[in-house]
C-alpha cells in the first residue's frame, strides 16, 4: 500500500471521523457487500465503460467500485484517506489488479508531474460531498481533466442531494438497526454544509457501548456539477437522481474536438 498523505485541515477532519468511528462500521452499515458490488457492475455496464485499460477510484472506501472495475478487466488505482478501509480493500482484493494509495484525493489529482492518466475515473458513494467547498469540487474536476483523465476518458460521480433541509425529528435517520448493533445519524443544516452526527450503539455483556463522532458534508446540486463539467469541456452522457442519490457521467473529448 502506497502512502502519499498530505491532508488539509478539512481532510484531516474526515480522516479522524472515519478512523474513530465510521471505518470500522462502514461495510456493515452498507449491508450486503457483494450485492453492492453487483449494483456497481450493473451501473458500469449501463454506461458502457471499457473492459480494459486503467481506472482511478477516488474515495474508494472498502472497495465496492474498485472491485467492480477490476472484475470488469480494468487495472485500478484505489485512493482513500482511511488506512482502515484501505486495509479492508487490500484483504478483499485477492488477485484482482488493484493498486492501493493512501492519499487525499485533491492532492492526488493535482500532482502535475505524475505519469498516470486513466481511461475511467470514478468518485462515488458520497465522497464528493467530503470536499471543503464547491470551489474545491471545481478544482478537482479541473485537475482530473488536466492531469489524470485520458482523452475520451469517462468520469462518473455519485453524491447525496443535501440541498433540501430536513426539519425537526426528520433530521434523525436510522442507518442500520440490528438486535446487537444500531446506527443512527442526526443532520444539522448549515447554509453550505450539513453537519453529520453519527451514533453507533453496540450491545455488550455490560450494556450498550456508545460511539459518536461528527463531520461536515458539502451541499451540492446536480445542476452545478453538470454546469461545471460543461464549462470544463466535458460531454455529459447521463444524469439522474434516484432516492436522493445523484449520478452524473461525462466524457472528456479529444482537445481538438472540445466545444469552444
Amino acid at each position: 500500500m502506497e502512502s502519499t498523505r498530505n491532508l488539509s485541515e478539512h481532510a484531516q477532519q474526515i480522516h479522524d471521523h472515519y478512523e474513530s468511528l465510521l471505518a470500522e462500521n462502514y461495510t456493515w452499515m452498507l449491508g450486503d457487500f457483494e450485492a453492492r458490488v453487483s449494483q456497481a457492475e450493473q451501473l458500469f455496464d449501463s454506461l458502457n465503460l471499457p473492459t480494459d485499460g486503467t481506472a482511478l477510484d477516488l474515495g474508494c472506501g472498502s472497495g465496492i467500485q474498485s472491485l467492480a472495475l477490476a472484475r470488469r478487466g480494468l487495472k485500478v488505482t484505489a485512493v482513500d484517506v482511511s488506512p482502515t478501509l484501505l486495509k479492508e480493500l487490500q484483504d478483499r482484493a485477492g488477485e484482482e489488479s488493484i493498486d492501493i494509495v493512501e492519499a487525499d484525493m485533491i492532492h492526488y489529482a493535482s500532482q502535475v508531474d505524475a505519469p498516470e492518466r486513466f481511461d475511467v475515473i470514478v468518485c462515488m458513494g458520497d465522497t464528493l460531498t467530503h470536499l471543503q467547498s464547491t470551489a474545491r469540487v471545481f478544482t478537482l474536476i479541473e485537475h482530473l481533466r488536466d492531469y489524470r483523465l485520458n482523452e475520451n476518458g469517462r468520469l462518473i460521480f455519485t453524491f447525496r442531494d443535501l440541498m433540501e433541509d430536513r426539519t425537526g425529528t426528520d433530521r434523525i435517520l436510522p442507518v442500520r438497526l440490528e438486535d446487537e448493533k444500531l446506527m443512527l445519524t442526526f443532520l444539522e443544516y448549515l447554509p453550505t454544509r450539513v453537519s453529520v452526527h453519527d451514533i453507533v450503539l453496540n450491545k455488550t455483556d455490560e450494556g450498550w457501548d456508545l460511539q459518536k463522532s461528527s463531520y461536515d458534508k458539502l451541499r451540492l446540486s446536480l445542476a452545478d456539477i453538470r454546469a461545471t463539467l460543461l464549462a470544463y469541456k466535458f460531454t455529459v452522457d447521463r444524469e439522474d437522481e434516484s432516492e436522493g442519490l445523484c449520478t452524473i457521467a461525462a466524457t472528456l473529448p479529444p482537445r481538438s474536438e472540445s466545444p469552444i
